[in-house]
């Protein structure tokens, strides 16, 4: 294959100064875990999956099944949408009155994951309600009553801020935010620079609503954080940054997912082109 590519570029007038060869690995399995079977969730993932799942997946999903806040750093297409996907489903069948949030950081990103995240609700026997979606594109008056259905809301940060941290006096924010039990941030290495500073202010403020509303409870009912991200330096410290709790990490040297052989060229382009 490489040898076609590097032809085809010498006939355009290409020319390739240097390549390294990036080795591929299979991929690496694990059991679903045990605790995700107290719901029928962990059938329905067995049933996909044929009871396993990569295992960084699993264990990621061991870590978030004893309480752990866990950062996923891995790969691109390496299913970390699949591990917070579980751990919500699994909360709210788990607890009919829980209430998941998840942060895109992009309006674009809330309505492109919508589809997933009902995909799997219709799996489970959900209607298409029990996920929520609160952004700029949703008018005002609509959305207490996201709140109200949905079980599962994703947001942006900004409407977060801008709209739900403003409005804590009414009864279905009220009811919302002291229902949390997860917070999940996907894209979290988009969150940082003044982005990433309101962010850290966000969320802080947010956790101390929800525990000033549910009062001593909160001392046994933590809010449980989860975060993606891609492949970057130190993604534990980067979110105990931004959110000021520790986090176990799931990196890349974790990674259980499928690598395929990869060539890295410096190719020089035609004289003129």
């Amino acid at each position: 294959m490489y040898e076609a590519i590097l032809g085809i570029l010498q006939d355009k007038g290409f020319s390739v100064i240097e390549s390294f060869d990036v080795p591929g690995s299979p991929a690496r399995y694990a059991e679903v875990p045990d605790f995700l079977n107290e719901t029928r969730l962990g059938a329905t993932l067995s049933q996909r999956y044929g009871g396993t799942l990569w295992s960084h997946q699993a264990r990621a999903l061991e870590m978030l099944g004893r309480g752990d806040n866990v950062v996923l750093s891995t790969g691109t297409a390496s299913g970390k949408s699949l591990v917070f996907q579980s751990l919500a489903f699994h909360k709210v069948l788990s607890d009919p009155a829980s209430r998941v949030a998840v942060f895109y950081p992009l309006r674009a990103l809330v309505s492109d994951q919508l589809r997933s995240w009902r995909e799997t609700a219709r799996e489970l026997g959900f209607g298409d309600a029990v996920v929520g979606q609160i952004d700029g594109s949703v008018p005002f008056r609509d959305r207490d009553a996201i709140l109200q259905q949905a079980r599962i809301t994703a947001m942006t940060p900004d409407v977060c801020h801008a709209w739900l941290m403003s409005r804590l006096a009414m009864p279905a924010v009220r009811s919302f935010v002291g229902a949390l039990s997860t917070l999940i941030m996907d894209e979290a290495h988009t969150l940082e620079g003044v982005f990433g500073s309101n962010f850290a202010f966000l969320i802080r403020r947010l956790i101390a609503a929800r525990n000033h509303l549910i009062g001593d409870a909160s001392r046994n009912q933590t809010l449980q954080l989860v975060a993606a991200t891609a492949t970057i330096a130190n993604p534990g410290d980067h979110m105990k940054q931004l959110t000021g709790a520790d986090f176990s990490v799931i990196d890349h040297n974790d990674d259980g997912s499928p690598r395929y052989d990869r060539i890295i060229a410096h190719i020089a382009c035609a004289e003129g082109a």
